[in-house]
């Protein structure tokens, strides 16, 4: 009894040690799968971010020559005015100096009381408006901030586009008020320098103020301007540093993207470029799902020969057991029988005797297995040997 319990031990261990082997092997594979697809997946957002902050920095450098170069306009237009007064030829001062007409659609003059006389860059004639009701006028009227402003995007009375203004105060000589020189930048001027740079579908460019409202946003392919996003995250972020990167829901469109942003130099805007999560994970989750199915089928494979392992173990042990069993049947068979009876190999080695053979020897089986009858003290004749053979 102590022996089957002892065998039966042994069985079990070697089963226990297939099965947890096996389970280690799976675990091995997926641990090392999630360790790999956690790399990738960061390896994978920092490029993204990288290329974000890239951007950034670009967009913000073009848009602050851009307005460098409204600006040196403009001053050059106070020069002018200073000059020549309300009688200012504005088709003579374009054609004069360096303007440049990809980027300002419209020079203009107002007095103080908001007249304005402008002219669209491309040669159209000088047009006679009025923008006292304009913010871009307004602001300078009751004090000289000695800084250039950039308006929100409003409709040119000129041009009919929506356009951004970009405005400096003209004193008079005792320093009062005077009017204003105006230069107009449509809102694709700053988003056009991004034409080449393969924007996906959700990727997002956004040139906004400190005051929540866009100067010029393009998504995609799709341009726009002065949409409110002052709930946007941006303003949180910038709040902690001027610039930096972030990930949040599109204030517009609700979608999850990483942002970047960068805080112009000098001026009270942010450039901020967006790339959507599922535009840069979309090939990280093609990989993950090969690795999946390359992690369960290996997890399948390690399982079906733990299975077959354990099967085949069963089926030794059945068949050990049973053999074990017959042997024992026949031990007890052959000890006990009165017959005279023996089993030989090809060299006449006994293998099994009976209880009358050994009896009649005066030997015991275990004396006589392996040997020849030659070699055993058995009394008899070749007669009896004869007489008793295969008996």
């Amino acid at each position: 009894m102590t022996t089957l319990n002892a065998d039966h031990r042994r069985r079990r261990g070697i089963n226990v040690a297939v099965v947890l082997s096996c389970a280690l092997l799976i675990v091995a594979i997926w641990s090392s799968l999630f360790a790999l697809l956690r790399i990738e997946r960061e390896d994978t957002i920092r490029a993204a971010i990288e290329r974000n902050d890239t951007l950034a920095i670009a967009f913000a450098e073009y848009t602050i020559r851009t307005i460098e170069g409204a600006d040196a306009v403009i001053q050059n237009l106070i020069h002018e005015y200073w000059r020549s007064g309300t009688k200012t030829d504005l088709l003579q001062f374009v054609a004069e100096h360096d303007v440049d007409r990809q980027a300002i659609a419209v020079v203009a003059l107002a007095d103080e009381r908001g007249n304005a006389l402008g002219t669209a860059v491309a040669g159209k004639p000088v047009q006679a408006v009025n923008v006292v009701d304009r913010e871009h006028f307004r602001v300078h009227i009751e004090q000289d901030s000695g800084q250039l402003f950039i308006g929100k995007p409003v409709q040119s009375r000129i041009t009919g586009k929506a356009v951004i203004p970009v405005t400096r105060r003209i004193n008079k000589a005792d320093g009062t008020f005077a009017g204003v020189a105006i230069a107009v930048i449509e809102p694709v001027r700053f988003t056009n320098f991004l034409q080449d740079a393969e924007l996906r579908s959700l990727d997002t460019l956004s040139l906004v103020g400190l005051d929540g409202i866009t100067r010029a946003r393009l998504r995609g392919t799709i341009a726009s301007s002065g949409e409110d996003i002052s709930s946007s995250p941006l303003f949180a972020e910038r709040a902690k540093r001027p610039v930096g990167n972030y990930f949040a829901l599109g204030s517009l469109d609700g979608v999850p993207r990483f942002f970047s942003y960068r805080t112009l130099r000098d001026y009270p805007l942010m450039a901020t470029v967006g790339t959507a999560e599922a535009d840069v994970l979309a090939e990280f989750h093609l990989r993950q799902t090969r690795y999946y199915w390359g992690a369960s089928l290996a997890s399948a494979i390690i399982t079906g020969f733990m299975l077959l392992l354990l099967s085949a173990l069963a089926a030794q042990r059945r068949a050990a057991e049973k053999l074990g069993a017959n042997e024992a049947r026949f031990r007890g068979l052959t000890e006990l029988s009165s017959d005279w009876y023996w089993e030989q190999d090809e060299n006449f080695r006994f293998t099994q005797l009976s209880g009358e053979v050994t009896n009649k020897g005066q030997f015991t089986i275990s004396e006589a297995l392996g040997k020849t009858r030659w070699e055993l003290p058995i009394e008899l004749g070749e007669a009896e040997w004869a007489q008793h053979r295969g008996a």
